[in-house]
């Protein structure tokens, strides 16, 4: 008996170790099942139906608070490679999880720009940030998962407040913008008007992260509005499984 309670004691304790290792990877995989059955007025496309096969890299680092799903990498990864951009950029820097496997999944001369906030401009900020970003502005340093990796040659970073941030030198010059900053509606509103006129004449490709968001509404509310008040986004879709929403624009 003594040895019996001594094996389930052992085992409990590797379980909730295991818990505590990969709680994100457990709380990703919920996540995944909640968009895959939440309701939303915009039409939804199944995420297989951006998988194009097999031959995708990822950053295998365990993923943090705050990141994309590990559903949404394997759907970005794909999205990149699919669309091969030569100019990529991305409204959100964080800790650089999904500014790396952009890099590392798409052509070698592809460039990519992203913006992120830094600490010291988070009390002068433009407009209103929601009170659940701070955690993800108060950091050291942004961009920590590729600073010291092989594909950092592909990655400029910038930084500023995309309210008051020049983005008129990028005009017209970006096929594949990724918007996944500020969440509020005001900033998203302000975020992805600036996306649009970075888009090249050719057209490209707008993803948003965090649409149907349990936390952030911003996103959900201002693409709603859009999806029935503005022809641009007459073929925006959600991709299921996920909060990504995508629009490809032609030129």
């Amino acid at each position: 008996m003594l040895y019996f309670i001594k094996v389930v004691y052992r085992l409990s304790i590797q379980l909730l170790a295991s818990l505590i290792k990969y709680k994100y990877l457990f709380m990703s995989k919920l996540l995944e099942v909640y968009y895959f059955f939440k309701a939303s007025p915009i039409p939804k496309v199944h995420y297989e139906e951006y998988i194009f096969g097999d031959d995708f890299f990822i950053n295998k680092e365990e993923q943090k608070k705050g990141n994309v799903t590990e559903l949404e990498s394997r759907v970005i990864a794909h999205l990149v490679r699919h669309f091969k951009p030569t100019t990529i950029f991305e409204i959100g820097t964080f800790n650089g999880y999904s500014t790396l496997n952009m890099a590392m999944n798409t052509p070698p001369d592809t460039l990519i720009y992203t913006l992120d906030l830094p600490q010291e401009m988070l009390p002068n900020t433009g407009m209103k940030v929601d009170a659940n970003e701070t955690e993800y502005i108060n950091k050291s340093i942004s961009g920590a998962f590729f600073i010291h990796h092989e594909a950092s040659n592909k990655i400029v970073q910038l930084y500023g407040d995309t309210y008051s941030f020049d983005f008129t030198p990028y005009y017209k010059s970006v096929d594949f913008i990724f918007i996944d900053a500020s969440h509020t509606y005001k900033y998203v509103a302000n975020d992805t008007e600036k996306a649009l006129n970075l888009l090249s004449e050719k057209g490209g490709v707008l993803l948003w992260h965090d649409y149907n968001s349990v936390t952030f509404k911003g996103v959900t509310r201002y693409l709603n509005e859009k999806y029935f008040g503005d022809k641009r986004f007459k073929d925006i879709k959600v991709i299921k499984g996920t909060s990504l929403t995508i629009l490809t624009i032609k030129g």
